[in-house]
């Protein structure tokens, strides 16, 4: 796979080179999550993904969790099963556990969940607007969790005085041995804007329905799955010193599932609803910005099964720090924040965590950069933990193009969840924080053309790690240091007029590390092909090797799955139409052993703007 890759990727970078095309898109594109400060690309110290409105909607009649996949060194397991499957987030071969998600810049969790993550599922694609990913450990600049990497999600935006966008998909949601007889899967999304008197207003609301598979390989039943999404978004649009944003979303979800133990088709439901409200505060001044953001986010759950349960979450954020700018090379962020994370075990059990971090970027004027912070977590049953993140780059013009080198070594904290200490059956009240380090190495070249390619090294010790013993059946520290090391490839360009490409090979390796349904190697490659000037046609495949079963002996079989999107624009260009057909070859494959993949499937959307 890798041979395959290489050559692949010799033959674009020597077109490219050969054609001296002469543009700057990377070069000039402006990242954010990795120091919190807007920069250019070529100046941070991280290969940061940046997934804009274009990517977003190319994506539409998918799930984010589908989108987020298809990047290099990110497996999202379960995102091909069936909607209801839970997901786990892996980032280089890590866990949900430590990755953290922000939604608009503030933390969202669910303390209830085994992992203390969040669920994606409750996120509509269509309300997104952009999304950055860092990879790595980031605790100095986002706290705990941010051990693997952060993903950055920002909502969309009402830039006009009047938008509406809708847009409707219906299709099939069916298993390879399961031929589609009926439509089963149903979307429909819809979104206002406006504005007001120096205010800006949006609303958005969600469908989704399908009712195609069977949780479980041998299950007759199907196991439908419906979710409901409505959020609504204020902010002020006149430009003053004084800024701020008030977001407020509830999410339903109604999903039948099976049985786990043992592996058999029941009727089993989940139902589950979230409530999210946050205000984003910001004054400026001469040298920078007072900064307050405040979260609150509240989950239920009702598990109705052979051994029912029900749980009831809470989570209150609150974020303040102070930008400064000391001159145009060196800024700066000092900050407290402060997390209060609930759930109804035992006890109603808290956990407190009580941060003050401060984080330094220097931009010289010869492309000497340097970012370089620390944190100090308290937790009130641990006490005190130092995080610190050390991240210099270099960068130089080579002819029309710009190399950039970068190193980090930076550590995580990861708190254990409230299920891994309270937890009747598995808890364990003497279970440690999980500590991290992580090194990694790498170059990024910038293209003539606008494109861009890289290259990471990375190793990461956890000590003493949270894992899942199942001769106790409870959760434990492990007794010695655990390692991943990897490598990640990516290449994305346009190599012709009318033909851009986006492709990626990861490879992870762990002697005693937790690998299970995570493969070794992947390849990803997608390609968009403009026909004419309404249509374009889509063409994405992934090459995954096999993958540790539960039982850390047997293998999942890898798999290659091919998928297809042909999209048409009206004259308007505010009416457009398009076919997804999903496993174009009906690929049967399992990402997690006795559970239902999606076979051959086809999604046919209407998005409308105004």
């Amino acid at each position: 796979m890798l041979k395959n890759f290489f050559v692949i990727l010799f033959f674009l970078i020597f077109y490219e080179l050969s054609s001296q095309q002469n543009t700057n898109y990377y070069l000039d594109e402006v990242v954010l999550t990795d120091s919190r400060f807007p920069i250019k690309r070529t100046q941070s110290g991280k290969t940061v993904i940046k997934i804009g409105p274009k990517e977003i909607n190319s994506f539409l009649g998918r799930d984010l969790s589908e989108l987020l996949s298809s990047y290099v060194g990110i497996n999202i397991i379960g995102s091909n099963s069936y909607s209801g499957q839970n997901l786990t987030y892996s980032f280089r071969g890590g866990r949900s556990k430590q990755v953290l998600v922000l939604v608009d810049g503030i933390r969202v969790s669910d303390p209830s969940r085994i992992d203390d993550d969040f669920n994606l599922n409750f996120l509509n694609i269509a309300n997104i607007e952009s999304i950055e990913i860092i990879k790595g450990a980031t605790s100095t600049l986002y706290g705990s969790s941010a051990a693997t990497g952060v993903i950055n999600i920002i909502t969309k935006k009402n830039y006009k005085n009047l938008t509406l966008n809708f847009n409707s998909i219906l299709g099939t949601e069916n298993s390879v041995n399961l031929k589609p007889k009926k439509l089963t899967y149903f979307k429909n999304s819809l979104s206002i804007g406006s504005k007001l008197k120096g205010l800006n207003f949006n609303f958005n609301f969600s469908k989704k329905n399908t009712e195609g598979m069977s949780a479980v390989i041998d299950g007759s039943e199907i196991d439908p799955f419906f979710s409901t999404n409505y959020s609504f978004n204020i902010q002020n649009t006149i430009e003053n010193k004084y800024n701020w944003k008030l977001i407020t979303s509830i999410d339903k979800i109604e999903a039948d599932y099976d049985n786990s133990f043992p592996i058999e088709d029941a009727n089993f439901k989940l139902k589950s609803d979230q409530k999210r409200i946050s205000l984003i505060n910001s004054f400026s001044f001469e040298k920078g910005s007072i900064n307050l953001n405040l979260g609150f986010q509240e989950v239920f759950r009702d598990f109705q099964s052979s051994f029912p349960f029900k749980t009831l979450s809470s989570n209150l954020y609150s974020d303040f720090f102070i930008k400064y700018l000391f001159n145009e090379k060196l800024y700066s962020i000092i900050g407290f924040n402060k997390k209060i994370s609930k759930a109804n075990y035992q006890n109603s059990e808290l956990i407190e965590h009580n941060d003050y971090y401060l984080n330094f970027v220097y931009l010289s004027n010869k492309n000497i950069n340097l970012n370089i912070g620390g944190r100090l977590n308290n937790n009130e049953k641990y006490g005190a933990q130092f995080t610190y993140n050390l991240n210099p780059s270099f960068g130089f013009k080579l002819n029309n193009y710009f190399l950039k080198f970068f190193a980090s070594n930076s550590t995580s904290f990861i708190s254990p969840s409230l299920y891994q200490i309270y937890d009747v059956y598995s808890g364990n009240l003497n279970l440690e924080p999980e500590e991290s380090t992580t090194t990694e190495f790498g170059l990024e070249l910038f293209l003539s053309s606008g494109g861009r390619t890289s290259i990471q090294i990375f190793k990461r010790k956890q000590n003493p790690s949270i894992i899942y013993d199942f001769e106790t059946f409870k959760y434990e520290n492990s007794p010695a240091n655990i390692k991943f090391s990897g490598i990640e490839i990516d290449y994305e360009d346009q190599v012709f007029s009318n033909l851009n490409i986006l492709s990626s090979f990861s490879h992870i390796y762990s002697k005693n590390g937790d690998l299970r349904y995570i493969p070794r190697n992947t390849f990803k490659m997608s390609s968009n092909l403009k026909i004419n000037n309404k249509s374009n046609l889509i063409l994405a495949m992934k090459n995954n090797s096999s993958s540790l079963r539960l039982d850390q002996n047997s293998y999942n079989s890898g798999y290659f799955i091919l998928d297809l999107k042909y999209n048409y624009l009206f004259d308007d260009k505010k009416v457009n139409l398009f076919l997804w057909i999903t496993n174009l070859f009906n690929k049967e494959y399992f990402e997690i052993e006795n559970y239902n993949t999606k076979g051959r499937n086809f999604k046919v959307g209407l998005n409308i703007n105004i």
